[in-house]
């Protein structure tokens, strides 16, 4: 009997990463708090009777490996060998979340395709679930209930948090792909800032949004080696935000404050990174200021969204609707984005990027 089942595999920030110490086998231990967020992929598994066990990857991302070297493909293939199920399954899978961001694409799109294979045989073994999700990755874990929870050792000891995060998402990516394993190989003992004190958790999990609580022990060693990295943080920093994290080569940045000014800046800060080459993904809480009736949102979202279409017609015509609040925020922070994006081209197309607004 064939069978068939769809689920979205969402993407994942890590609030904040300390590392805690490392372990004799080499692995490095983490104190973290992971949040999924809206970006998602989206995931169909098929499945039919067979003699032996085969697993099928279809992905609109080419570049994507297809065979065992694609953690769901793994996924599928070592549920199968552990329960003793022999079957055909196809999986299609659409990407979202960019590859190497640091989001948690792999090790989603491995957790929900053990939830699927579970759902879709009937298996309910939540503990070797999780020691097949720990096989193929210390993330895979937390995809199996992706909600918002602190996170210990590899990644294996997860305690969901009952905690409903209000805080607006704008995650730039630059156009680099990040190896976990080699920033984790540089990292010196030196940089590790152990686990997160009890009154620091609690101002985070009251909603305090601050550069301080929220570490990131791995930026610094990802910055060094691609700075490119840290080119994008600081126009974030630069466009209004309140706090910014390393999310590897991921940016979070939350907003808090009402000014029409501060949500002028970011927005028009945004622009700037995406039209250096970034993409932005924003997550759908992401308000970014008070809604205008007529567009269902805010300006600023509007045009961060606009953004991601490239078009520049669209954007000047969204840059217009913020009219003063984009023209003071373009002001505000202009002379020293451009300085940034100096370094990084001739200061005539830094000045043509700038101008498209």
């Amino acid at each position: 009997m064939v069978k068939l089942l769809s689920a979205s595999a969402p993407a994942k920030i890590n609030l904040f990463l300390r590392v805690v110490g490392r372990r004799p086998d080499g692995y490095h231990e983490l104190d973290s708090i992971f949040i999924p967020v809206s970006l998602c992929d989206r995931i169909g598994i098929e499945t039919r009777p067979a003699s032996t066990p085969t697993v099928t990857l279809r992905c609109d991302l080419r570049s994507l490996p297809a065979d065992d070297r694609n953690l769901a493909v793994r996924a599928a293939s070592i549920f199968m060998a552990e329960f003793g199920l022999e079957a055909e399954v196809l999986i299609d899978l659409h990407k979202e979340i960019p590859v190497g961001a640091g989001l948690g694409g792999g090790s989603s799109d491995a957790g929900t395709v053990l939830r699927m294979m579970a759902a879709l045989f009937r298996i309910d073994s939540p503990n070797r679930l999780a020691e097949i999700a720990l096989k193929l990755g210390a993330d895979v874990s937390f995809f199996l209930n992706p909600v918002p929870a602190r996170v210990g050792g590899i990644g294996e000891r997860i305690t969901p948090l009952d905690w409903n995060p209000n805080f607006a998402l704008v995650i730039a990516v630059p156009p680099i792909e990040v190896s976990t394993a080699e920033v984790f190989r540089t990292l010196k003992p030196a940089n590790w800032s152990g686990v997160v004190s009890e009154s620091d958790l609690r101002r985070i999990l009251a909603g305090e949004i601050a550069s301080a609580l929220l570490v990131n022990d791995l930026a610094p060693a990802a910055i060094a080696r691609w700075p490119r990295i840290g080119d994008t943080l600081a126009m974030i920093q630069l466009a209004g935000a309140l706090a910014a994290t390393r999310l590897l080569q991921g940016m979070l940045f939350g907003v808090e404050s009402t000014d029409p000014l501060t949500y002028g800046c970011m927005a028009v800060g945004v622009t700037l990174i995406a039209l250096a080459g970034d993409e932005i993904v924003m997550d759908s809480h992401a308000v970014l200021g008070p809604v205008d009736p007529q567009l269902g949102e805010s300006p600023a979202a509007s045009l961060v969204k606009v953004v991601k279409t490239k078009d520049v017609n669209k954007v000047k015509d969204q840059t217009l609707i913020m009219a003063d609040v984009a023209e003071k925020a373009l002001h505000q922070i202009r002379s020293e984005v451009l300085d940034l994006l100096a370094d990084r081209m001739p200061a005539d197309k830094a000045e043509h990027l700038a101008d498209k607004l």
